[in-house]
């Protein structure tokens, strides 16, 4: 509770959570808000969390889902037959000076080293919706490699493996950023039985897109004052590597009117969803 309550009151670390705590006012939230008689100093606070396995949290996440699910709330997640799930990695620790074992490092050109620490974050999410249904996230950690795609590629593949067996009737659609754009990422989803909608850029899928230019049909959309050109098309190679997956391609230039202005937007997708003029629209929402 101690632990929470630092979180929660914002300290900037254990050491001045652990001056605040004989302020008058920190010290009374501490025992009406949190049940907090004695608080622990820094060293033995550090101790007792450095013991918890992130695993050990998984319990935590699969009793929410279990409450969602009993309570009908998933069902107004519905998309497209399924679920979207939102996959993407976030930093969320940066020091020159504080590190562990486990810190990702970073070396810059001016020879200072610094230290971060990353998770692949997951949610299930539905475009009509604000709030989202938190999933169990995975650490990235240092042994999952020293570049950005192979670290959120291995975290990906161990969050995959527990998603499938906690949840192995669950049908999803993974939303991913363009870095998941690649065969075996798209082949172990292919594996696993999730559909995917995964975003593509030129110089990412120099392949992809030549391929995809000039036998792409067009259509227009028009949604209260937007107006959205879609190009698409299905079944072509991903890129030339082996083993290469074969994808949908669909891209969307907008013109979305927010307040009095006329906001132009691109954006670029791959997903195994067979397209249709009648499912661009809802395609491009999940992306």
């Amino acid at each position: 509770m101690s632990a929470l309550a630092m979180f929660s009151l914002k300290s900037s670390s254990l050491l001045a959570f652990d001056m605040q705590r004989f302020e008058p006012v920190v010290k009374h939230n501490l025992r009406t808000l949190y049940g907090v008689e004695n608080v622990p100093s820094d060293t033995y606070m550090r101790e007792q969390l450095d013991e918890v396995d992130p695993k050990d949290l998984r319990k935590s996440y699969l009793s929410l889902f279990r409450g969602v699910q009993d309570g009908k709330l998933l069902e107004s997640y519905n998309f497209l037959g399924g679920y979207l799930c939102l996959v993407d990695g976030t930093q969320i620790f940066n020091s020159e000076s504080i590190h562990c074992q486990n810190c990702c490092e970073k070396h810059h050109r001016d020879g200072r080293v610094s230290y971060h620490h990353q998770i692949l974050s997951a949610a299930i999410a539905h475009p009509d919706r604000r709030q989202v249904i938190p999933l169990c996230p995975e650490p990235i950690t240092k042994q999952d490699g020293s570049v950005k795609n192979d670290c959120e590629r291995n975290a990906s593949h161990r969050f995959l493996k527990d998603l499938k067996r906690e949840h192995p009737r669950l049908k999803l659609t993974l939303v991913s950023d363009t870095l998941s754009a690649n065969t075996p990422y798209i082949n172990e989803l292919k594996e696993a039985g999730y559909s995917h909608i995964v975003a593509v850029k030129p110089e990412g899928n120099r392949t992809l897109f030549q391929r995809a230019e000039g036998i792409c049909k067009e259509e227009e959309i028009v949604v209260g004052k937007n107006r959205y050109t879609f190009r698409y098309v299905n079944g072509v190679p991903l890129n030339d590597t082996k083993g290469s997956p074969s994808v949908n391609f669909f891209a969307c230039e907008a013109l979305e009117v927010v307040g009095k202005k006329v906001v132009k937007k691109s954006f670029a997708w791959i997903t195994d969803h067979l397209i249709t003029r009648d499912n661009l629209y809802e395609l491009n929402r999940g992306g």
